[in-house]
């Protein structure tokens, strides 16, 4: 089975037994950049509709909550120097409090609910926020299950700056050392900003984790996507370029990646999907 059936057969008894009358259910998907969760996520939501047309099943991305272009522009002018916040992507660049009153409204089966959307090539492949006339208009409507996706959903901070200085130094001694050149700062801004998010990952009632048999695999995913981007569109970057936008998001996932991967105790049912550089599951496994 691929990862949309695997995802499904997982959520099977919870999808069973869900009532429109209880609050909706909240599937988080998460999985390295390229690694196929966007595929998956909407491949999964088509399949719950199939299979339960009674009730409303929404799909939506972290990515859709990313900050407008012109706040992104602010917020990149304050931080000039963090490669982090220069340009949307990691944790720090969304609009938390925007995602959150959405969650809130949902969860309240709030019935004049808009969801926004996101454009990745505006302003040159800066993005920005689509017009308000193509969000996801769920006005008079009410939500039974929403499958959410987003590439560091599930990530965890560490607790305090000591621990989170030792895995770095760890990870710049043994692992890559050309992460020499990211200001420790901006690494402490990065771990305070990925806490900010746990409010979201608490909400998830089952959770749907695609890991890898090796994150680098990630550059040859995104080199991939560009090629097809440049086929497509007959423009795009260039491998090295690729290789360098890759590179701004390894911290974290050698951060936080890396330790969401071991984990045993997520707090709910989950389905862990290791899947080859093919995109091939090579070993599944579920916790609780």
């Amino acid at each position: 089975m691929d990862p949309t059936e695997k995802s499904f057969a997982f959520l099977a008894d919870r999808l069973k037994h869900h009532k429109s009358s209880d609050k909706p259910l909240i599937i988080g998907v998460s999985g390295p950049q390229g690694s196929g969760k966007t595929w998956t996520s909407e491949r999964l939501t088509n399949k719950i509709r199939e299979a339960y047309p009674d009730k409303l099943t929404i799909n939506f991305s972290m990515d859709d909550f990313y900050l407008t272009h012109e706040d992104q522009q602010k917020l990149t002018k304050l931080n000039i120097e963090n490669a982090f916040l220069s340009g949307r992507g990691l944790p720090g660049t969304h609009d938390l409090e925007f995602l959150n009153k959405i969650f809130h409204k949902l969860l309240n089966k709030d019935k004049d609910i808009t969801i926004p959307r996101y454009q990745k090539g505006a302003f040159s492949g800066e993005g920005d926020r689509c017009p308000k006339n193509e969000w996801q208009d769920l006005t008079g409507k009410s939500v039974d299950i929403i499958v959410f996706e987003g590439w560091f959903n599930g990530y965890l901070p560490y607790d305090n700056t000591d621990e989170l200085l030792k895995s770095w130094n760890q990870i710049v001694t043994e692992l890559k050392p050309t992460f020499k050149g990211f200001n420790i700062d901006h690494i402490i801004r990065l771990n305070n900003d990925l806490e900010k998010y746990i409010k979201i990952w608490k909400l998830f009632d089952a959770f749907i984790f695609m890991t890898t048999d090796s994150i680098d695999n990630v550059y040859t995913w995104r080199i991939q996507q560009e090629h097809n981007l440049i086929s497509k569109f007959g423009t795009g970057m260039t491998d090295d370029q690729v290789t360098k936008f890759v590179d701004r998001y390894m911290p974290v996932y050698y951060l936080s990646y890396y330790r969401l991967e071991e984990k045993d105790n997520f707090g709910v049912e989950t389905l862990k999907l290791c899947i080859n550089l093919q995109r091939q599951i090579v070993s599944e496994s579920q916790h609780v």
